[in-house]
């Protein structure tokens, strides 16, 4: 697997080196990632101009985050685990059952490759044959380690707009929540939805830029990239890119934001600074106003 992990990818052994995030707002999902891929031993990152986002049809979407070639492989078989049924569009359950059906699927694939293939075995089917043997090389598949891949599945379906977050674990829906993150900045994404009181309540368009400043915030994490690629869904499932100009006033406004809590920090530290200094100032016989002097610095 030498050669999985030093490809263009995430972080094959944790949190891999991007952040997408999405959240409901409503009957609308809005969502956000960068284009950042950064190589398995972190001396490589670049920015291409293909975005993390997949349309797998107009009411559903996936993000990506982990390693691309694994990932890749995984999106080929999503749509070939579907029915397909003229005029009908798969549910956002649905899609997240197959990515996760599909990462096993590749998951095996790989495991026959390292593990069975050198020793002239095809499939894991071979392994019924081959007794104490067997149950050894059954044991080593099992717990083969495959890169980390990590996924938000977001749309509208027939039940509403929801969100699902797969990875290597299994499939979690996060539609109570409301919102979701992945990649390396998702702790500072999930913080900011978090510090904001998100819920399904929330307005659209605070909730949009709610989305972008949590990708923004993201950014400090180690390979997040600067590009932002947007798009919501709506009732009855249609898909929508968020436009450059739209995205251009949003980054207005999140340097206003920016700039208001500076302003902020910098008054609260003044007036700290004010009230510390009132209190060193108090004399040494005033004992009930002074009782905590010594445990201010001069």
């Amino acid at each position: 697997m030498e050669h999985l992990e030093c490809m263009i990818t995430g972080d094959p052994r944790g949190k891999s080196v991007t952040v997408c995030a999405a959240a409901i707002t409503k009957s609308t999902v809005v969502a956000a990632s960068d284009r950042m891929l950064t190589s398995g031993t972190g001396d490589i990152e670049f920015e291409p101009s293909i975005a993390k986002l997949h349309k797998l049809q107009d009411n559903v979407c996936i993000m990506i985050a982990g390693d691309i070639t694994l990932q890749t492989d995984i999106l080929y078989r999503v749509p070939e685990t579907l029915p397909t049924v003229p005029g009908i569009s798969w549910s956002v359950k649905e899609v997240a059952e197959a990515y996760y059906r599909a990462f096993q699927e590749s998951r095996m694939k790989i495991c026959e490759r390292a593990i069975l293939h050198p020793l002239g075995l095809d499939s894991a089917a071979d392994l019924y044959l081959k007794g104490d043997l067997g149950t050894r090389l059954a044991s080593d598949m099992l717990n083969y380690k495959v890169p980390h891949i990590e996924a938000i599945i977001a749309g509208y379906d027939t039940s509403g707009p929801h969100i699902y977050q797969v990875s290597n674990n299994g499939v979690t829906c996060q539609d109570w929540v409301g919102f979701a993150s992945i990649g390396a900045g998702c702790g500072h994404a999930n913080s900011q939805f978090m510090f904001a009181g998100h819920n399904r309540n929330c307005a659209i368009p605070e909730t949009l830029m709610l989305v972008y400043s949590a990708k923004k915030r993201a950014e400090v994490a180690p390979g997040v990239g600067s590009a932002t690629d947007m798009f919501f869904i709506d009732p009855p499932g249609k898909y929508y890119e968020v436009g450059e100009h739209v995205l251009n006033r949003l980054e207005l406004c999140y340097q206003g934001i920016r700039k208001s809590a500076e302003d902020a920090r910098e008054a609260a530290n003044g007036e700290i600074n004010k009230f510390i200094a009132e209190i060193q100032s108090v004399p040494d016989t005033d004992v009930d106003q002074s009782s905590n002097l010594d445990s201010f610095p001069a």
